[in-house]
């Protein structure tokens, strides 16, 4: 599996958790309790999933490559990518926040709360069409085959660091459970 593959991939499950994620958003706005529990569980698999495993492939792989390639490190593609990573960031730091409150939350922390969600979810599709528009067509074009293949060994090595001890997996049967837990039923003829 080529390394954009690879990160595809992981957009899919990422875009499966923030459909989850939407539901959830949506019963909170609706009901007067929330499931702090899944909450936690939603930012854990945010920051751990998307950040810590998606984030660090595209900063410490990707990203160099194609500034080997010859793109600017400080300015343009480079350097809006990781502005993004960094608002995804402080974005989760704000859903964190709201899921670490322990006092009951107020009609006004509800009403936060969505909006940082909605905001956090709108903000990740975007960045994530982004890339698969901009930034992989930049890398498997831009990229010899060589560092294409060399780029392939090294996303898969740090696939197999994450699932030496089973983190990776967790992180996979989390989304599924969250996914399972929180998807939306289909309505009827669809």
């Amino acid at each position: 599996m080529s390394g954009t593959e690879n990160l595809i991939e992981e957009h899919r499950l990422i875009a499966g958790v923030l459909d989850a994620f939407d539901a959830f958003v949506d019963r909170v706005e609706r009901e007067s309790t929330h499931d702090h529990h899944d909450l936690v569980r939603f930012v854990t698999f945010f920051r751990e999933y998307a950040d810590l495993v998606h984030h660090e492939k595209e900063e410490g792989l990707i990203l160099p490559a194609l500034a080997s390639a010859g793109f600017d490190w400080d300015t343009g593609l480079l350097a809006e990518v990781r502005r993004d990573h960094n608002q995804e960031r402080y974005l989760i730091r704000s859903l964190r926040h709201a899921a670490m409150q322990k006092e009951r939350w107020s009609r006004e922390d509800q009403r936060h709360f969505a909006s940082i969600a909605r905001t956090f979810t709108e903000f990740v599709r975007k960045h994530v069409e982004k890339e698969e528009a901009i930034l992989f067509p930049a890398l498997r074009e831009r990229v010899s085959p060589e560092v294409g293949s060399e780029l392939a060994r090294r996303v898969a090595q740090f696939d197999a660091r994450w699932s030496e001890h089973g983190e990776l997996d967790w992180l996979r049967t989390l989304a599924s459970e969250l996914i399972a837990a929180h998807s939306s039923p289909a309505r009827p003829g669809e």
